[in-house]
């Protein structure tokens, strides 16, 4: 028997559970998270247990690599709770599809040591879709606005942290004799990127320039390639779209504006409120992080809690605020879109594009 028939049941029941709660009560509840966890590792026990007792070999490095690829994926999961990419209720959902989904799966389309990376891009795929279809119909107003507020400036740093963040894991990597996919450099050059940035904030442009300064010196030879300027051109299209313009385009698709009296827990800001002398101002994208380290209100994932809520109305009420209303970002339930990502992994055992690429080649010729 195939292995995805053991765990197929479950990927069913996960995500058609966690689906409809997301939707109907915005939220993912531990329990499920625990649950998927605990029926993989008896799934794979019994495994072990079967072959044991049948006499057969037993493939110890295919589950040496499902538990590198669970540590990365609550690596990554961790790296975008805490980033504010995405919520931990999902994180967590993430963890589990990648715990859930056999190696098997990624047949047509490994990535080494973190093959459900694969499952983050057919999770993506979906939502994209959506978003893309939200802008075809969105009114030209809005896109103008969205084009006026693009500026160079808030751009040329992401190409600045490229040049080190691109250096530095490969060097380290190297050294350690592990040879790195494209794939897997990316999620470690994005997890590094986002989280330097915020661990270190105000100092992190300064630390960007001294580490490019000796990625000059010592790998003059490289830079100086065509090679390098095609990776790090391929490199910042993608991290300019999702660092830049992915959250810009957030701030103006898919957001309203609610009046500080109707503010309710687990409603997620799409603004940072900062004290700007006697008064407290909201702020988003560039200003925004001009204003970290002096936002009392943060935008977060895991939305305004009631004391979040209390500590603004007050504000509003001392009359210390200068605006009546904030923008919220429109809830999205993304339990479903990861749902739809595991599935399309099932069906393509890898890459849905790849496998819709090779699939309309082969119809053609």
């Amino acid at each position: 028997m195939q292995i995805i028939y053991i765990f197929l049941p479950f990927i069913l029941f996960l995500g058609l559970l966690t689906s409809y709660e997301d939707i109907k009560k915005g939220k993912i509840r531990n329990k499920w998270i625990v649950v998927a966890l605990i029926y993989a590792l008896l799934a794979y026990v019994a495994i072990i247990a079967f072959s044991l007792i049948k006499g057969m070999a037993i493939n110890y490095t295919y589950f040496l690599e499902v538990s590198v690829n669970v540590v990365i994926a609550l690596a990554v999961g961790f790296a975008g709770w805490w980033t504010n990419l995405w919520s931990s209720g999902d994180a967590k959902l993430f963890l589990a599809y990648s715990a859930l989904v056999p190696l098997t799966m990624y047949s047509n389309f490994y990535v080494q040591y973190f093959p459900s990376f694969v499952l983050l891009i057919n999770t993506f795929i979906p939502f994209f879709f959506y978003a893309t279809v939200k802008i075809l119909f969105t009114s030209l107003r809005v896109k103008k606005e969205l084009f006026k507020e693009i500026k160079l400036k808030e751009i040329y740093p992401i190409a600045i942290n490229l040049i080190w963040v691109m250096w530095l894991p490969r060097l380290i990597f190297s050294a350690l004799n592990i040879s790195l996919g494209f794939f897997l450099n990316f999620v470690i050059i994005f997890t590094l990127m986002i989280t330097l940035r915020k661990l270190f904030k105000k100092g992190f442009f300064v630390i960007s320039l001294a580490l490019c300064a000796l990625r000059l010196i010592f790998d003059y030879s490289y830079i100086t390639t065509m090679q390098f300027v095609q990776e790090t051109g391929l490199f910042l299209v993608v991290f300019v779209g999702i660092i830049y313009f992915i959250p810009k385009l957030g701030s103006k698709l898919f957001v309203s504006q609610v009046k500080i009296g109707d503010l309710k827990p687990r409603m997620i800001l799409a603004e940072s409120i900062y004290k700007k002398g006697a008064k407290y101002e909201r702020a988003t994208t560039a200003a925004k992080m001009k204003a970290e380290g002096k936002a009392i209100i943060a935008s977060s994932a895991e939305g305004l809690t009631i004391a979040d809520i209390k500590k603004i109305q007050k504000l509003h009420k001392e009359k210390k605020l200068s605006f009546n209303e904030i923008m919220v970002q429109q809830t999205m339930p993304f339990a479903p879109f990861m749902f739809g990502g595991a599935l399309l992994t099932l069906l393509a055992k890898g890459n849905v594009l790849s496998f819709l690429v090779k699939f309309i080649y082969t119809a053609l010729y």
